[in-house]
């Protein structure tokens, strides 16, 4: 039986997204050919970015809205942190010209550390917290969101997320700060 269809629960389905994953940065990473990177950044991309848009909108949204002051340290928040951070990395890679040079390989070494990280802080926090605050039934109904959301994306095409950090505001330039 697969267990990814609509009944299952939200942390098999985001397991095995992590899984797939994993083995394609891996093999992004060890690409012998800038061909080869390309094509694997071209399967790479849309299906990461789906996942992690859904993964915010089926997961982290009633995550947050469940948290405790005594959370994980791994708390949805992090996660869209992350998440934007792996968005920056991939449009980066996509845009470069060179998919042979250093400067591409590390940006790709990088994105793979901070996806195993991510995913790890994942398995270990975020599971957790989701079997302690949530049923068995919200957890099934939350992977149907989950995979609705995310073939939402993949059939539309995945933007960047809603959320950003407030720009920071420039101090008041006083008559005290100039002297």
């Amino acid at each position: 039986m697969n267990v990814l269809h609509h009944e299952a629960d939200v942390r098999v389905l985001l397991r095995a997204d992590h899984d797939e994953t994993l083995w394609l940065v891996s093999k992004l990473c060890d690409a012998g050919s800038a061909g080869e990177r390309r094509a694997l950044l071209e399967r790479l991309q849309p299906a990461v970015l789906a996942h992690a848009r859904a993964e915010e909108r089926a997961v982290y949204e009633p995550l947050i809205d469940r948290g405790t002051p005594d959370d994980p340290p791994l708390t949805a928040t992090e996660g869209l942190v992350d998440h934007d951070l792996v968005d920056t990395l991939l449009t980066e890679l996509a845009q470069s010209r060179r998919a042979e040079g250093p400067e591409w390989i590390a940006a790709a070494t990088v994105m793979k550390e901070l996806v195993c990280a991510h995913i790890e802080d994942e398995h270990e926090a975020m599971f957790v917290a989701l079997g302690q605050r949530f049923s068995c039934e919200e957890l099934r109904a939350m992977g149907s969101r989950f995979l609705a959301a995310k073939r939402q994306f993949l059939e539309t095409g995945v933007g960047r997320p809603r959320w950003r950090f407030a720009p920071a505001q420039p101090a008041p330039c006083t008559a005290a700060a100039v002297e």
